[in-house]
Order: structure tokens, then C-alpha cells, then sequence
């Protein structure tokens, strides 16, 4: 049972106004949490309460929900290279834009249940360097 999963995401932008940081924590959603909750309801039924687990897949489907989010495919159709690293950590994507910038993301796959689900951050790093 992995319903600590949540991924830690890191996004660097950059275009012709700068360069942004922004990082924050997905959770798994409603959809996912109840998929998971229906396998092991059946598997009481069965009377495994310890599982196994039958056709559980709550943890691919956060994984492919946070892959497409911020690997954009749109990019690709547009005529943009993208590359995307994939690990078993987690994942990378770089993509290059028309302004002569980039944004890399990238994600974490983390089971750790003290870290903080609402934690996240923006920096406009061009905006500091001129002191605002």
C-alpha cells in the first residue's frame, strides 16, 4: 500500500523576461485514493484483509497523471524537441521554447509521510537580482 506516494516536482523556466523557480508536492487524488480503497474492500470480502491486492493500480495511475502534466506532448506537435528522462525515481523533462529559453522539470517519487503535502515555492529570480 503505497497511499503515502506524492511527488515532489522542481520546474525551472526560462524566456526572454527570465528565469522562474516554482516547486510543490502532488498528492494522489480523490479517483486514485477510492481505486485503492475498492481493492482492499474486495479483498476483505474475500476474507484477506492483508491482501493480496487484486487489480490495484492507484499508483500507475498517479504516475501517468503526473508524467502527462508536466511532460506536454503539445510541445512535440509544435514542432519543439523534448527530451524525457524517465527513472525509477522518478523523472526529468527538458523543453526547449521559442523565446530561447528552456523549462526543466523535474520529478520525485517520494513515500515519506512527514513530508509536508502543501509545501511549495515560487522564485522570479530576475525580479530578485533587481531587488524586488
Amino acid at each position: 500500500m503505497l497511499l503515502t506516494l506524492h511527488a515532489h516536482v522542481e520546474i525551472w523556466a526560462s524566456d526572454c523576461d527570465g528565469t522562474i523557480q516554482r516547486t510543490s508536492v502532488v498528492a494522489l487524488n480523490t479517483d486514485e485514493l477510492h481505486e485503492h480503497a475498492l481493492t482492499v474492500h474486495a479483498a476483505i470480502e474475500r476474507g484477506e484483509p492483508d491482501g493480496p491486492y487484486w487489480n490495484d493500480f492507484h499508483e500507475i495511475h498517479f504516475k501517468e497523471r503526473v508524467l502527462t502534466n508536466f511532460a506536454n506532448p503539445y510541445a512535440v506537435t509544435e514542432g519543439y524537441d523534448q527530451t524525457i528522462t524517465i527513472r525509477r525515481d522518478g523523472f526529468e523533462c527538458h523543453e526547449p521554447n521559442d523565446e530561447g529559453g528552456a523549462t526543466y522539470v523535474t520529478v520525485e517519487w517520494c513515500e515519506d509521510s512527514r513530508c509536508d503535502p502543501n509545501a511549495r515555492s515560487y522564485r522570479d529570480l530576475r525580479a530578485e537580482a533587481a531587488g524586488y
